[in-house]
């Protein structure tokens, strides 16, 4: 079965990101270390959908954010005011989308933060297995992050298609 070209297209375009998007690999590992922590502490349905949603709006932003950074350094080609008001407008959502998951963050895990050490054992007690995939998925995001490269890639410098 062939895969439809947009897919294709989609998936080549999150794997240039993560390559060149230090802040996308950061994004990335904090979502995912929300996503552990609704999976392992008992939260109401809709509490898990909100965490859900934020990490999905926080990296639908910053993907976002790059293509308007991408977008704006292939048309200008040198520094404008403008060029720079239209990246700073694309950061300003990331900031935006980050502080809302941030304080969703803080009120649905909030009140479970002291029982986070024993929910920890208990999941490693019960689950040694699943809990230590996660655990590695969750080293290896966060190493991905602090070991790649710094700079953000230029798409001029990228291979051409």
């Amino acid at each position: 079965m062939r895969r439809p070209r947009p897919f294709v297209a989609a998936l080549r375009g999150l794997v240039v990101a993560w390559q060149g998007e230090p802040n996308l690999r950061f994004e990335v590992w904090a979502g995912y270390t929300a996503l552990a922590w609704a999976a392992l502490v008992p939260l109401p349905r809709a509490d898990t959908l909100w965490v859900i949603a934020v990490v999905g709006l926080v990296w639908t932003a910053e993907l976002l954010n790059t293509a308007v950074e991408a977008t704006v350094d292939l048309v200008t080609g040198e520094w404008r005011p403008a060029a720079g008001l239209a990246k700073d407008f694309a950061a300003a959502g990331v900031l935006l989308a980050s502080l809302l998951a941030l304080a969703v963050g803080l009120v649905i895990f909030g009140p479970h933060l002291g029982e986070l050490p024993g929910t920890l054992v208990r999941a490693a007690r019960s689950a040694p297995w699943g809990f230590g995939l996660g655990a590695a998925a969750w080293a290896a995001l966060g190493l991905s992050w602090l070991l790649g490269p710094r700079r953000r890639v230029d798409p001029r410098e990228r291979k051409r298609r």
